[in-house]
């Protein structure tokens, strides 16, 4: 078999083409290290975002929880209140039995001109440092059990009513 002859002559024809560095007929293929660093950026990039709303979402997903036991504990505590199982006085941060990680605390206001109390519930989450990191607060006008306890034995509704009002 022939050969197909050379077009010129001299040392850079005589190199072959994979080692001719210099040709820009044909580029080499294959991606440069400017592209790699370029793309390992953008590549970090978009994994530090996403790593970002995956511990935001995390974060939102803890928070519900805390709110809905929270939810449950302090409804749960304030029909103790209006039940009469818990006394309708002030109470300074007492654990829950069944969840010793959450406090509550009871505050109860006195409104004379009504015959009404004002009851603030407050229920707290202690974290492993024992420091609050979760706070619902809940409030409730009811009536004052004592007054109508009495106006209902020694009057009737009617007098209570007048009495009260201006």
């Amino acid at each position: 078999m022939r050969r197909p002859p050379r077009l010129s002559s001299g040392p850079a024809a005589t190199v072959p083409r994979s080692r001719n560095r210099c040709s820009f007929l044909h580029p080499r293929s294959g991606m440069t290290l400017l592209e790699v660093v370029i793309a390992l950026a953008l590549f970090l990039a978009a994994m530090s975002a996403i790593a970002e709303i995956l511990r935001m979402g995390s974060d939102s997903s803890v928070k519900a929880q805390l709110q809905a036991e929270a939810a449950l504990l302090g409804e749960s505590k304030l029909n103790e209140v209006v039940a009469g199982i818990v006394p309708l006085t002030s109470v300074q941060s007492q654990a829950f039995e069944d969840s010793p990680k959450w406090t509550w605390t009871l505050s109860v206001e006195d409104d004379t001109t009504l015959s009404l109390k004002h009851v603030l519930l407050k229920v707290q989450h202690l974290n492993s440092a024992g420091k609050p990191d979760h706070e619902v607060k809940f409030a409730r006008w009811m009536r004052d059990p004592i007054v109508f306890q009495q106006s209902g034995s020694s009057s009737s509704a009617l007098d209570t009513l007048q009495s009260v009002l201006p």
